[in-house]
């Protein structure tokens, strides 16, 4: 089996700037699909590359997804012959923390071959979310003054503008 780099990446579509896909920690692509990405959409349009685990997969249980999820042209252009040596890895990308699974963990302490074809909790090694913290607001002083009592505000008897919404 093969340790792939799994990378978090950007993809501009058809190398336009109108059409983003993020690519984050929790669906990365292996480093052969990064060389298919910049194949069909460009090489400048697959940015912010950066490595966020390891894939234990083999060889021929790669090329077979490959295969099956993306068009056989590019596949083909990109790693010719019948059973190519797809590349592993590089070091030209800069790492990002990561955490392994404990599917990974447990999957590794049993030596129990890769369960199919394609990326999938058991093989992959990928961070844990971090929480993200609350955005810190303070009230207005202004808020509580409002006209609306749906607003939280305090209405006086005989104020006529209720908004255009009143009965």
């Amino acid at each position: 089996m093969a340790d792939f780099q799994l990378l978090k990446c950007s993809i501009m579509l058809a190398g336009s700037r109108d059409s983003v896909v993020y690519r984050g920690e929790h669906n990365p692509l292996s480093y052969p699909e990064i060389l298919i990405m910049q194949f069909m959409h460009g090489d400048d349009a697959v940015n912010e590359i950066e490595e966020v685990g390891s894939l234990s997969m083999s060889n021929t249980d790669l090329l077979h997804h490959l295969r099956m999820t993306y068009p056989s042209e590019a596949v083909n252009q990109v790693f010719p012959g019948a059973r190519p040596t797809l590349p592993s890895g590089s070091d030209e990308f800069s790492k990002s923390r990561a955490v392994l699974k404990d599917a990974q963990d447990a999957r590794d302490a049993k030596k129990v071959e890769t369960p199919g074809p394609g990326p999938s909790a058991e093989n992959m090694k990928v961070p844990e979310p971090e929480p993200k913290a609350k955005p810190h607001r303070t009230r207005t002083t202004h808020a509580a003054d409002r006209a609306s009592p749906a607003a939280g505000g305090r209405a006086e008897e005989g104020d006529d503008d209720a908004g255009p919404f009143a009965e």
